[in-house]
């Protein structure tokens, strides 16, 4: 547990630092983002990815 703590420690002070975008919670969300330019650098989310496919983009 002192493992996953820390990582969710680091992750929210990566948060407040303002160093993520944003946190897609569908996979609309994250092509919405990727089409659109809003990121630079995105997961490679397998559903979004798939969706970015079927639109030729």
């Amino acid at each position: 547990m002192a493992e996953i703590d820390n990582l969710i420690d680091c992750l929210i002070n990566l948060k407040r630092q303002r160093h993520f975008r944003a946190f897609w919670r569908n996979q609309d969300q994250a092509s919405f983002d990727m089409v659109r330019g809003r990121v630079g650098i995105e997961s490679l989310w397998s559903p979004a990815m798939t969706d970015l496919k079927k639109r030729n983009i």
